[in-house]
Order: structure tokens, then sequence, then C-alpha cells
């Protein structure tokens, strides 16, 4: 089931042997692009051997031998894995994004052949039927649910047929979804909004426009340039008076990978809406969103449905109320003119100037950056919990902007570390996210 590879893997990668650095931190100084697939490569072959001594293990099954074996196993893929899609999410480039398209499928076919494997499945099952005797502790138990419901989920108790048609689904959608990520993160570079005139920016202070010269610069271009925030809405439209303007970056932001050629998503989306209600169907549920949250607060998708309509008449109402007061300050400056999306923001900033005068330029500085997160946010998380932040400059990073503290417990035990990577870049996808570089985990140590 698992298919043959071959890779120079040698002593000189950085992930052939578990970090030396302090927490075991990825070494992100040493790590180059070459140093992935071979790992990567390696990984999947060690854990496929791990996987083939658990299954032909001659012992009974047990919570020792198949299930903390299994969590044991495939420790070189997790941290080439950790460390890649890290620097894929938050400093890409473009072979990282080819690296991203072509592992990408080669792992979905790693995931199912353990997930899908009949004999390791009935070696969990095995000792899941014996949970209520085996005298499990708390944790350990939750871990062997955790395993079984994985297996489950992923398709374990499907027919050999079916298991070869969901390999294909998971195959195609995983390849989908690398590029996914990389036509939106490129459609966003290249809808970036170009102005020649310097007048298209009127309502802009002297920073801003002189910002908007080095963008056009930094991309060789002549004029301006706006590049687009992650958020549908943008900042600037706050504050650009020119009318056409907003229209402009509005139109840009909202369509930015809807324009037709190679960083157009639309179908892709379908494709992988139908990918995933085929997968649905075939592991016996009614939708995505079925399968989806099972395992999750919601449980169902009808809950979360009720959810979301019961908020619907109370966001209505509100933006409503507040699209009167935005008409009625439009109408004072462009009679008959409709309220569009791309005028909301201005001339909610105007209201805030008029009524509570209230200018968000002004207020900007007593916000700076690193005073809000220092001396408010974690400053709160000290007072509330009592534990307590160091930054640590001796780590490696992925990128210059990067921080990382040390966070100590109450009792001045070291507790975590704690990466910070705030500012927009080209080179890095959309949102507000984060990930995990190393879990914690007592049987790993």
């Amino acid at each position: 089931m698992y298919p043959d590879s071959t890779f120079e893997w040698t002593s000189e990668n950085p992930f052939y042997d578990p970090s030396s650095l302090p927490f075991g931190v990825p070494p992100f100084d040493r790590i180059r692009e070459e140093h992935y697939l071979p790992a990567f490569h390696a990984g999947m072959a060690e854990q496929r051997k791990e996987v083939a001594d658990i299954m032909e293990s001659s012992d009974p099954p047990a919570f020792e031998n198949t299930i903390a074996a299994l969590e044991r196993s495939g420790s070189v893929l997790t941290r080439v894995a950790s460390a890649f899609f890290c620097v894929a999410s938050a400093h890409t480039n473009e072979r990282m994004q080819q690296m991203q398209q072509e592992i990408a499928p080669e792992l979905s076919a790693h995931s199912d052949a353990i997930y899908l494997d009949e004999k390791l499945f009935s070696r969990v099952h095995a000792v899941y039927e014996q949970r209520a005797t085996s005298d499990l502790d708390v944790e350990s138990l939750r871990m062997l649910e955790e395993t079984h419901e994985q297996f489950v989920r992923g398709g374990a108790l499907l027919s050999l047929a079916e298991k070869e048609a969901l390999m294909a689904l998971n195959a195609e959608q995983a390849t989908l979804q690398a590029a996914f990520l990389t036509k939106v993160l490129q459609g966003a570079r290249e809808g970036a909004l170009h102005l020649t005139e310097e007048s298209q920016l009127a309502g802009f202070s002297e920073q801003e426009i002189a910002s908007s010269k080095a963008a056009a610069v930094a991309r060789g271009l002549d004029g301006y340039l706006l590049p687009l925030q992650n958020t549908t809405q943008q900042d600037s439209l706050a504050r650009l008076t020119d009318r056409e303007t907003r229209a402009a970056l509005w139109q840009a932001s909202v369509e930015r990978s809807e324009k037709g050629g190679e960083y157009d998503t639309r179908s892709d989306i379908a494709r992988l809406a139908q990918l995933r209600a085929r997968r649905a169907a075939l592991l016996g549920f009614s939708s995505h969103a079925a399968w989806k949250l099972t395992n999750q607060m919601a449980r169902t998708p009808e809950t979360a449905m009720a959810f979301l309509d019961r908020l619907v008449p109370a966001a209505q109402a509100g933006v409503a109320s507040e699209g009167e007061i935005l008409r009625e300050r439009s109408r004072q400056t462009r009679a008959n003119e409709p309220l569009a999306a791309f005028d909301w923001n201005f001339y909610a900033e105007q209201v805030r100037k008029a009524e509570f005068d209230l200018n968000e330029e002004d207020v900007k500085p007593y916000f700076e950056l690193n005073s809000v997160f220092e001396r408010g946010v974690l400053f709160a998380a000290s007072e509330l919990y009592g534990i307590r932040f160091e930054i640590r400059t001796d780590l490696p990073v992925w990128h210059p902007d990067v921080k990382t503290y040390e966070v100590f417990d109450a009792d001045g035990s070291h507790l975590s570390l704690l990466y910070v990577d705030f500012f927009k870049r080209d080179s890095k996808r959309g949102g507000a996210w984060m990930s995990s570089l190393l879990n914690q985990s007592r049987l790993l140590g």
C-alpha cells in the first residue's frame, strides 16, 4: 500500500536528528529549501517501517504496543512538517509553493495508507474494545478513543473499493487545497491597486502617500500602489476622499482571486466542494459539514445554522440603524447618491469625527503595537494567570519580524515558547491564525 521512494538523506540535513536547540525548537537558521523534500520522504519511510512493526507484532494488541507505539511513530515527519508548514504559511516563495503542491498528495497517500490499513485497524479496534477493562488512566483512555475515532472518520470501516475511491478523492483534494492557497496569496499580491496620480490619494497623510510610492517602486512601477490587506474591507477606505479611488480599491479587494487567469480560485472552490461532498457521502454523512462537525462543539450543521439564524435579526437591525446614520451623512455631501459598500467606512469615520470628536489617526500613536502587546496583552495575562514573559533573542526565527518570548509558569518553571509574527507581507497568508511548532507530550517527553 506504500509507494517506493528514493531520496538523499544524510546527517547534514537539519531534520536528521532532533533539534539540539533549547526546547527542541526548529533550527530555522540552518534549514534550507533543499532540506525539506528529502526529510519528508525519509520521515514517511521511517513511519512506514514503524507502522509495519506494529502490524507485524506477534504480541496481542495492547495500548502500549499499538496506540502508544502509533503515537511515537513519525518523529522525523513531525519535525519537518511543523517547520515546513510554518514557513509555507508565514514566509513562502515560489519554490516553497511548488514543494507544497508536490508533497500534498504524497502526504495524503501516506496518511490514507495508515488509516485505511485493515490489519492495523484491527489491532486498534481490539484495544478499543477492551477499554472498559484495560485500567487505563484518563489521558490514555482519551488518546485511545481519539485514535479509534480518527481511523473510523478516515474510512477504516469502508470496503476495499470504497477505500480506493476515498484515496483518489483525498489525493485530488490535497493537491487542489495546496494550489488554492498559492492562488489566494498571489491573487492578493497581484490585486494591489495601481494609481498614477497623487490626487487619487486625497485624504492620505504624507507618510501614507510616501509608503504607497515606495510600494510601487518596489514592484518596478511608476505612480502609487495600494497593497491589499487580508480583509475584504480595506483600512484605506476610511480616509480616501476620492470616491472613484474608493470604488476601485473595494473592487480590487473583493475580486482579488476572481478576475480570471491563473490566480482565479472559483473553479478550485467548486471542485473542492464536489470532492468534499463525495467524501462525506462515502463515509455515510449527508454533507461535508455533517462530517466535519461530528467531533466539534456544534455536532451538527443544524445546530450551527440555528445559532447563526438567531444572530441574523439583531445583526440586520444594527446594520440598518447604522446605515441610516451614514446615508444621512452622505446626503449632506453628495445629494441623491446611494450609499455603496465602499462608502461605508468613509462615512463612518466622518460620523465619528463629527459626533464624538474622534479621529482614529490622532489615537493611533497611543496604541503602538509593541506597547499594546507587551504592556497590554502580556501584562494582562501575567496579572490574570501569574505567568511571566521574557523576550528570547537567541533562538532562530523564520523572518526578522518574528519575536520570541519564553513563558514561565507562576512557580517560575518553563511553560512554553511564544513566537509572534504580526505584520502582513506578500510571502505570508492572510487571516488571524496560529499553529504549533512543538506540541506538549508527556509520552514523548
